[in-house]
């Protein structure tokens, strides 16, 4: 009987520590979650040297921040995520691909899900890369987008359009 309850034992025990390897993840996390998040972003439409050649407050009469989100898809890998202006920006919903490690993420002529249009996205992360309004340190997010038809950036001499600010901190001064 001794054997029998050593044999389920070590059965039981076995069994506990392969489920609880399975899911490395805390409840809550997802894949992604070194690439997502919510961002407090501007936008300026930038040249190919990266020089400002118009704000978005000046050229659209956007507000000076708003959300950006990224967040992971339905399949929850850390190598896929969207992006997500959340109708605020042109408006943009596209499906990147992300290298987590790099922190960096993109997609050549992605479907917008918003508009029937592609769109081709450039993103990076980087860990307490800026300071927020309040003076604290956040992750910093930058992320160039170009669509397709788009006929602005040839009129108004930009080549993109950049998304660029912190991580949302949860303090009301970083809003």
């Amino acid at each position: 009987m001794k054997k029998v309850l050593i044999l389920l034992s070590a059965l039981v025990l076995g069994f506990v520590a392969v489920s609880c390897d399975r899911n490395t993840l805390e409840p809550g996390q997802t894949a992604a979650m070194e690439l997502a998040g919510e961002w407090y972003v501007t936008c300026d439409l930038i040249d190919a040297s990266g020089n400002v050649i118009f704000t978005g407050a000046d050229a659209f009469g956007l507000e000076e921040r708003f959300l950006l989100l990224t967040y992971n898809t339905a399949k929850d890998v850390a190598t896929e995520i969207f992006i997500d202006d959340l109708e605020e920006f042109w408006p943009v919903k596209v499906q990147c691909t992300g290298d987590p490690s790099a922190l960096t993420f993109g997609v050549t002529d992605g479907a917008n899900l918003y508009e029937d249009e592609a769109v081709t996205v450039t993103g990076k992360i980087v860990k307490n890369g800026t300071k927020t309004p309040s003076g604290q340190p956040a992750d910093y997010i930058e992320v160039l987008f170009t669509f397709q038809g788009d006929t602005l950036p040839s009129a108004y001499g930009f080549n993109y359009y950049r998304l660029s600010g912190w991580r949302n901190t949860g303090f009301v001064l970083d809003m």
